[in-house]
């Protein structure tokens, strides 16, 4: 296993979870305006956010990972 690559999988898709949250708490914030009459806008983008949340998360776990098996092979060959 590469750990290199592994840690750049996990960054590359914490960048992504980011980037699709920001967009859909764009999305969220102008179907919020005032006079907005778009409440069913809510909708997809909410999911949508949720979802990004969980990429996140597992993104985040890959890097954690990562840095375990990398700090444990540090320590093995020391």
């Amino acid at each position: 296993m590469n750990t290199i690559s592994s840690f750049n999988s996990g960054r590359l898709g914490l960048q992504r979870a980011l980037a699709d949250a920001g967009r859909q708490a764009a999305k969220i914030a102008a179907a919020a305006k005032p006079g907005s009459d778009q409440t069913e806008n809510f909708t997809k983008p909410l999911v949508k956010l949720m979802t990004d949340k969980n990429q996140a998360e597992a993104a985040a776990k890959i890097i954690e990972t990562t840095d375990e098996l990398l700090g444990s092979l540090i320590d093995i060959t020391a």
